[in-house]
């Protein structure tokens, strides 16, 4: 049984591969703190289409259309890798797609690039009677 995504997606994953052969970062780059090298790396990845793919580009995302298969193999390819890719933060996973639907144009334009590239680190309180650490 032949298992794999087909010629194009394969294509794929051979240019994404190319680009991943990029980490760790060489030279001067590698003697930067870990955060800017993890940043400096996800902002590469961004502007190549490869990291917050459905992020329309005007806020910091990549601006592609969904692709399943593509996701998949950027999934699989960044693991192997051990590269830096999307930030799993509330930032990029909570505040981002909140900003998207029912933020302001100045709130998009001032947070959600900042919060993917983890210039802004974002966080969930909950203040609810009963909720969060308050009781």
């Amino acid at each position: 049984m032949d298992l794999r995504y087909g010629e194009k997606y394969e294509a794929f994953r051979a240019e994404l591969r190319e680009f991943l052969r990029g980490w760790p970062l060489a030279g001067a780059e590698a003697q930067l703190p870990q955060k800017e090298r993890e940043s400096l790396f996800r902002a590469r990845g961004i502007a190549r289409g490869y990291v917050y793919r459905h992020i329309p580009a005007a806020y910091g995302g990549a601006g592609r259309e969904p692709d399943v298969v593509i996701d998949q193999i950027l999934s699989e390819e960044y693991a192997l890798a051990g590269a830096p890719g999307p930030l799993l933060t509330q930032g990029a996973g909570m505040l981002a797609p909140t900003l998207l639907d029912v933020g302001r144009e100045d709130q998009k334009q001032r947070f959600i690039a900042r919060a993917l590239t983890g210039e802004d680190v974002w966080c969930q309180g909950y203040s609810e009677p009963g909720a969060g650490s308050g009781g």
